[in-house]
């Protein structure tokens, strides 16, 4: 396009292309001379033959070929590509800039023969109006393009016949983009498959299809994968940009070598366990979202030396690569990247231990003393760790080094703080000898549950955040823990967390804390004053309350939500008495003094639970609850699991 005087506009498309049989012509690609072909003709159309780089490429003369390439001069890497099938080709984004012309340019368009029909200005009133009939939010992003528009709607012609014309020409160059080759000839969309559908679809009879080598159902509206028990000699199968949910229907293509399921809704790995010849596949931009997933291709799929995973969830795991490579031994190429021997050895199932080495590169002794070049496994670390004497190594600091295993801890006896943050560790294991550990981080890490903590009675600050821990136990032994982080975790219920009696602050966000009985759990803890659980149901967002149980059903469930909307801050500060701060946010005087009137005296879910020891309420015909100082009942028995209650007493 043609901007200011001396200056161009371009624009460069940005797609997603599936190459599929790719072969070269072996034509390279010559930077072109100043001056060999004007890109605009004189008729101030494109002229598409000075863009040619070689030979016209011909899909009659590559047979069984999806694209073709050519490399640059001296560059091989550097290729230009030419793809038969345009619907392989997905355009994603274009991206428009400036550039400068220098004079004589092969770029530079003819003077205009019609620069009468330039677009007039249009009155500002109607600027105005055409601005103010857009949503607000529109206004902005509209401004630019605003005469266009007041053209666009300039009903009754108050802009002339300039205007007018201009108009028309436009929408007469609209028409003749939208009419530019290539048009995309209709394909056929089977929608389903059966053997009598895929003979009529390869134009075969049933027998000739066991010789069927390869098999493209690319964009064919497939649900499932039926219909192919006849091709049992296949050996690539192309099934991209379907909508399949599962793998199934291809356990008698025994031949398989290559598998292409990118671009459907694939949740799990399934369906593989007779393809031991397979050794490609594709399985890019679907929904799989565990690494556990992956774990029986190393079993049915040993040959496999090209994975393609990229664009499912799982690949946001931060030891997906490392993973997968330690599961899959014979991979040479993982998501388009080629795996170097290096970076095997690098994910062996050897690997991924503490070594002395690590342990003499991390340290920082009573003396400040620390081996900071040392590596795991060179000379200098193994020298460094002959050097260090244990018992005098305070500090440990092992971030972002890839460890699966805590080993080799053995001697650290006064260990003061330790780090293992960004890690792969799955364990909490090795630390017996670390008695006098009183700081510990392990965030940012693969563990599931809480253990190996026992001989670590003088720990007083315990990071614990964004792993995927499901519940808080074996923690009767840290007496003396002041921190606890377990943010960003799978926490359904803070149980176990009542022994520390110490716990002075708590951060337990973005968990799935859904009930606010859970706050009862803390109550005991006198010396807690900082308390986060944003970002978990119970707060507001969702979750189930206490009213969940039982047959409480729909009214119950939101009666408990309700509760839980209103009442979490004011309940929350009534029942840990200590806290200075909720949530990020200050406890005032006002507020304390708000929650007392309003729960002092006031009968709650969770004291009826405690007082009766279960919540199984349908099944109780008499309650009594003597003595216990309520002034008010509050909403407790609305909930319909209480139908049952015939008897009460206060």
């Amino acid at each position: 396009g043609e901007g200011p005087e001396g200056v161009g506009i371009a624009r460069i498309m940005v797609v997603k292309a599936y190459l599929g049989r790719t072969a070269t012509d072996g034509t390279t690609v010559q930077d072109k001379p100043a001056g060999s072909g004007r890109l605009i003709g004189k008729d101030g159309k494109f002229n598409l033959a000075a863009t040619l780089e070689g030979p016209r490429i011909l899909s009659t003369n590559f047979k069984d070929v999806d694209s073709v390439y050519r490399c640059q001069a001296g560059d091989n890497k550097q290729r230009m590509w030419y793809v038969f099938d345009h619907t392989l080709v997905l355009p994603e984004y274009i991206l428009e800039y400036e550039y400068e012309l220098s004079p004589g340019s092969a770029l530079c368009p003819p003077p205009r023969s019609h620069a009468g029909l330039s677009l007039p200005s249009p009155p500002p009133a109607m600027l105005s109006l055409v601005l103010e009939g857009l949503d607000a939010d529109m206004r902005s992003l509209a401004r630019p393009i605003a005469p266009w528009l007041a053209s666009r709607h300039d009903a009754r012609g108050a802009m002339g016949e300039g205007a007018t014309a201009a108009w028309a020409a436009e929408a007469a160059a609209s028409e003749g983009v939208l009419a530019m080759p290539p048009a995309v000839a209709p394909r056929a969309k089977p929608g389903t498959l059966s053997e009598s559908s895929l003979c009529t679809l390869l134009r075969l009879s049933a027998p000739q299809l066991s010789a069927v080598r390869y098999l493209n159902l690319h964009d064919c509206a497939l649900q499932r994968i039926e219909g192919l028990s006849g091709l049992r000699g296949l050996q690539v199968l192309v099934l991209t940009f379907n909508e399949l949910s599962r793998i199934e229907g291809i356990a008698e293509l025994t031949a398989l070598t290559q598998l292409e399921l990118g671009y459907n809704t694939i949740r799990r790995v399934e369906g593989i366990k007779t393809l031991a010849a397979l050794r490609v596949l594709g399985l890019g931009n679907n929904q799989i979202s565990k690494l556990e997933e992956l774990y029986s291709l190393k079993k049915y799929v040993p040959s496999l030396v090209s994975l393609d995973m990229s664009g499912n969830p799982l690949c946001e795991e931060k030891s997906y690569r490392s993973t997968v490579l330690r599961k899959l031994r014979s991979l040479t190429t993982l998501d388009g990247l080629l795996v170097s021997d290096a970076e095997r050895d690098r994910f062996s199932d050897t690997a991924g231990g503490i070594t002395p080495g690590m342990v003499a590169a991390g340290a920082i002794t009573s003396g400040r003393w620390a081996s900071s070049d040392a590596g795991g496994g060179s000379g200098a670390g193994a020298a460094a760790s002959a050097m260090l004497d244990l018992r005098r190594v305070v500090e440990l600091s092992l971030e972002r080094q890839h460890i699966r295993r805590m080993q080799n801890l053995e001697g650290l006896c006064n260990l003061r703080c330790a780090n293992f943050h960004d890690n792969q560790i799955s364990h909490i294991e090795g630390l017996d000898d670390c008695t006098a550990l009183e700081e510990l981080s392990l965030e940012d890490n693969r563990l599931v549950a809480v253990e190996g903590l026992q001989p670590l009675g003088r720990l007083r600050k315990l990071l614990l955040g964004r792993n995927r821990i499901g519940a808080l136990g074996l923690m009767t032994c840290l007496t003396n823990l002041t921190q606890l982080s377990v943010e960003d975790n799978e926490l359904s219920s803070l149980a176990g967390i009542e022994p520390l009696s110490g716990l002075m602050e708590l951060y337990a966000s973005n968990n799935r804390l859904g009930e606010l009985r859970e706050v009862q759990r803390l109550r005991d803890l006198s010396k807690l004053v900082i308390l986060d659980l944003s970002g978990n149901p119970l707060t507001g967002g969702g979750g189930t309350g206490g009213g969940g149980v039982g047959g409480g059903g729909a009214a119950a469930g939101s009666v408990a939500a309700l509760l839980a909307e209103d009442d979490y801050r004011q309940y929350t500060i009534y029942s840990v008495r200590k806290l200075k701060v909720l949530d990020g946010m200050p406890i005032e005087v006002a507020e304390q003094a708000a929650a007392k009137s309003k729960y002092s005296g006031r009968l709650t879910r969770e004291a009826v639970e405690e007082q009766l020891g279960h919540s199984s309420f349908e099944r109780l015909a008499s309650l009594s609850l003597t003595a216990l100082r309520i002034r008010d009942v509050g909403s407790v028995f609305m909930c319909p699991e209480w139908q049952g209650l015939r008897e009460l007493d206060l």
